[in-house]
């Protein structure tokens, strides 16, 4: 159940209606920021269209970075800061709007945020492309009194102190302020966030914004590091990664995601005649997508949420989701994960860890690298019927895809796996054809040893 609780509670506070507005300097009860997610990055937007401190039901408000965790077992998600636009209106400092409202498109991920300072509106948009580790921030300002005004604006990137993170910011020749850095937790990672503007150079934008007309600046903050390190140097990606952005632009980067969202939602077409059903149905398409990382699918990417860890149990709800919604390939990055860390799995059960009759058995929370139990002490580590839901997903997919190549290759050892830990550990015959499962843990609700 984490994670239909972890999709229902994250919906934007008016509902189904993907909108909320508000006026003064905090939001109304029940407001919960947005979702931005590729499953890798994840972050949520204030409604002012960057990110405070306040806790929302307790999900905060940092960028989070799947797999970059801190030390095991606890192996809790880095926060890898927060991002503010900050504006400088004829000389004084413009603080937060005093009428705003903010949207969410789940067609393509954008958040936009309207927000009026005095006599300029402010329209912010926020999103993270699904193919780069990246946040895109534009804000496009229009004078409503008919006057000339000049504008300071910025983006402000601010990671807080951590005793497991090191590193400095430093001014790169192009104007870009990067932010070089380490951290010391479950491995020792290199890592580069770059705060540029879209086109290239420093973020600092001063705009004369002149009657009637609009005026706007856009930034990146981009994201490298040596997790990722047989793609390559981290400066040499970061490099790269610059001089694409600065050649896409806002507009570009936008159009690409825009394209990759329209690929996945044309896999499936559902429509609901209850306008509030059809939204909510929407949003859990926007969700599943979000939340499908490159391992596997943790119940959320938040440190409230298990920090990112993996559950057999789980994953399978999503993996359901999103086969019975044409997303095929989405969906089997989590059985293909599965079987990537299979080998742990084998070690496990297996005879003085070595693989054969007894199959697999994986860990009940489990980390990218599938090596190690990082659940607390409690009954909850006996449970054997992840097992089932493991070749339950590993079966799904297949029935959905038609993929017999899969099948062979990758879903059958997994199966196969699952149905020898269960006949070779803890199927007993009564000589009569009947077969009984031993005392076990289920559902941890109904208790330990159960029959």
């Amino acid at each position: 159940m984490r994670t239909l609780v972890f999709l229902s509670t994250m919906i934007l506070a008016a509902s189904c209606m993907g909108a909320v507005t508000g006026t003064g300097p905090h939001p109304p009860d029940g407001y919960v920021p947005p979702l931005v997610s590729n499953g890798d990055l994840n972050l949520l937007v204030d409604w002012w269209g960057g990110q405070g401190t306040n806790v929302y039901y307790h999900l905060e408000t940092e960028v989070y970075w799947q797999g970059r965790r801190g030390p095991a077992r606890e192996a809790a998600l880095f926060g890898f800061g927060r991002f503010n636009p900050t504006l400088v209106l004829d000389g004084a400092d413009a603080g937060l709007p005093t009428e705003w409202a903010q949207h969410l498109d789940v067609k393509d991920g954008l958040v936009t945020c309207k927000g009026r300072f005095g006599a300029v509106e402010a329209v912010t948009e926020v999103f993270v492309p699904l193919t780069r580790n990246v946040i895109a921030v534009k804000r496009t300002f229009r004078a409503v009194d008919g006057k000339p005004h000049e504008l300071a604006c910025d983006l402000n990137y601010t990671l807080p102190p951590h005793d497991r993170l090191t590193g400095a910011w430093h001014t790169t020749p192009q104007g870009e302020r990067r932010y070089e850095g380490r951290t010391y937790g479950h491995r020792v990672i290199g890592f580069t966030i770059n705060v540029m503007a879209d086109a290239g150079g420093g973020s600092r934008r001063v705009l004369a914004l002149k009657p009637g007309e609009a005026a706007s600046a856009a930034w990146f903050v981009a994201f490298t590091d040596s997790y990722e390190e047989a793609k390559g140097a981290v400066a040499a990606r970061t490099a790269a990664l610059a001089a694409e952005l600065a050649r896409l632009g806002f507009a570009g980067l936008l159009a690409e995601t825009r394209a990759e969202w329209a690929k996945y939602y044309a896999e499936s077409h559902v429509l609901v005649p209850d306008a509030k059903i059809q939204r909510m149905y929407d949003v859990q398409q926007y969700h599943l997508r979000c939340n499908a990382g490159r391992w596997g699918f943790p119940v959320g990417i938040f440190p409230h949420h298990w920090q990112g860890k993996y559950f057999g149990f789980d994953a399978t709800y999503m993996h359901d989701g999103l086969v019975a919604n044409g997303h095929f390939d989405v969906a089997r990055r989590c059985p293909d994960w599965r079987f990537a860390v299979m080998p742990w799995a084998e070690k496990r059960q297996g005879y003085y860890q070595k693989p054969g009759k007894y199959g697999a058995r994986w860990m009940w929370m489990s980390l990218e690298d599938g090596d190690i139990e990082v659940a607390g002490i409690g009954f909850w580590q006996d449970h054997i019927f992840a097992m089932g839901t493991i070749a339950r997903s590993a079966w799904t997919q297949y029935r959905y895809s038609g993929n017999r190549d899969w099948l062979a290759v990758k879903g059958y050892p997994v199966i196969r796996n699952c149905a020898l830990f269960f006949r070779n550990n803890w199927i007993f015959e009564d000589g009569e054809d009947v077969a009984h499962i031993g005392r076990c843990t289920d559902l941890e609700r109904l208790g330990p040893s159960r029959d």
